[in-house]
């Protein structure tokens, strides 16, 4: 079982795949994990030399002037690098499965390339969701684990390239009883010192330039609005929940002030553990939501926590201050989930939660719709992947081709979830 922390494991711990079946590169030392729960460990991609293979992508550099050309060359360079690298990895290994979520650059291509070459076969596992079309967003794979059909369809749109779209659902964990009673224990503390209601705020990082994500100042409204809010009303608890905490104190600058003021009061907590070398947190949005009455998402462009906890029936509400249209979320949602900033959506917080005689119900209730998102509804999709997988290893384990074990895997999907589950 997972207790809420986050896990690149989740599909071998939820699954029957077989632990030992699994390599695992680091590009640090750390404990080895080898020693626990027989996982194979290597470090900086550890591996034999076998032969020098290349890929001939027949530039005519005739075409280009010089600094185009050296640019070229540099990629054809950095190509052919990377595919010898992953072709000697797998071999040394024998890895003829490869699970991988990062697209959001070329580095998967010859990783492909590589695995294809000794009749292996590339994985994707989607855990962003995307809700409109982005060019920067397409892949090349044998198999990707999408959230729903509307996500394998935009990714299509996107332009990528993937012979067997899969549906999952979403990337989140059961939740057992360890987890509610965290939860549970945590909602108490805060009730303790006066709390009627709790909000939950997820907050999406931020960056010193915000031409390339949104900036310190953005992330700054999404602590500083409810903070006043907190201290203006004695029955409201505040639970954050960066996506980021190690950087977190630094970014928020001067609102650090009101931070602390608040959690003084007991009314406020924020999850604030991360791991050595990861800056990101180790609690899922998930288990930060289940000890509140109400989850407000700071960033409806990236809104795949906000996904998690509505999944989960936990009302949750988006504020999209950069009115981002385009994005499916204004096709499907209602004003009642989406609000333009800070102080609506504050408004119809104390609608929900502290309008006792007239509570509006329909704020933040995702109920009509979610399954638009997420089809199963189970928080078992990293089941569902470790379980494909291990059909997939056992296929290629009995010498069947590629394009054989593919085929059975899906199958045997199909009988247990449904033809729906499989997009052509």
């Amino acid at each position: 079982q997972l207790d809420g922390s986050k896990s690149d494991f989740a599909g071998l711990i939820l699954s029957n795949y077989p632990v030992n079946k699994t390599v695992y590169n680091f590009n640090y030392k750390i404990n080895n994990l080898s020693g626990n729960n027989n996982v194979i460990t290597t470090l900086n991609f550890n591996r034999k030399k076998y032969e020098n293979i290349n890929y001939n992508f027949n530039i005519n550099y005739n075409l280009f002037n010089l600094n185009e050309r050296l640019e070229l060359k540099k990629a054809n360079y950095n190509y052919n690098y990377w595919l010898n690298l992953w072709y000697n990895y797998f071999r040394t290994y024998n890895i003829k499965l490869t699970l991988n979520w990062y697209k959001y650059d070329a580095n998967h291509l010859p990783m492909y390339d590589a695995l294809n070459r000794l009749n292996g076969i590339t994985i994707f596992q989607q855990q962003n969701f995307e809700g409109h079309k982005n060019f920067s967003c397409r892949l090349y794979s044998d198999i990707c684990f999408f959230f729903s059909e509307y996500s394998a369809k935009n990714d299509v749109n996107n332009g990528s390239i993937i012979n067997n779209k899969i549906i999952v659902g979403l990337p989140t964990y059961p939740v057992n009883n360890k987890m509610k009673l965290n939860a549970q224990i945590l909602r108490n503390k805060l009730i303790n010192n006066g709390v009627k209601k709790i909000v939950c705020v997820l907050d999406e990082n931020s960056l010193d330039d915000d031409r390339f994500h949104t900036g310190h100042d953005f992330q700054r409204d999404n602590y500083n609005y409810i903070l006043l809010e907190l201290f203006k009303n004695k029955k409201l608890g505040v639970i954050f929940k960066p996506k980021s905490p190690s950087t977190l104190r630094e970014r928020l600058g001067n609102i650090n002030g009101l931070l602390n003021k608040a959690i003084k009061t007991g009314r406020c907590y924020i999850y604030e553990e991360y791991e050595k070398g990861i800056p990101y947190s180790k609690s899922t949005p998930l288990v930060a939501a289940l000890s509140s009455d109400l989850v407000i998402h700071g960033h409806l462009s990236a809104g795949t926590a906000a996904l998690e906890t509505a999944s989960n029936n936990i009302p949750t509400i988006l504020i999209d201050p950069e009115k981002n249209l385009e994005n499916i979320f204004y096709k499907k949602l209602n004003n009642n989930i989406i609000f333009e900033n800070w102080n609506s959506a504050i408004r119809a917080t104390n609608k929900l939660l502290f309008n006792s005689k007239n509570a509006n119900k329909k704020i933040g209730d995702w109920s009509n719709i979610i399954k638009f998102f997420d089809p199963f509804l189970d928080n078992n999709s990293n089941s569902r992947i470790g379980n494909f997988l291990n059909d997939l290893n056992i296929n290629l384990s009995k010498k069947l081709s590629k394009s054989q074990s593919i085929k059975i895997a899906i199958e045997n999907y199909k009988k247990q979830w449904g033809d729906d589950k499989i997009i052509l």
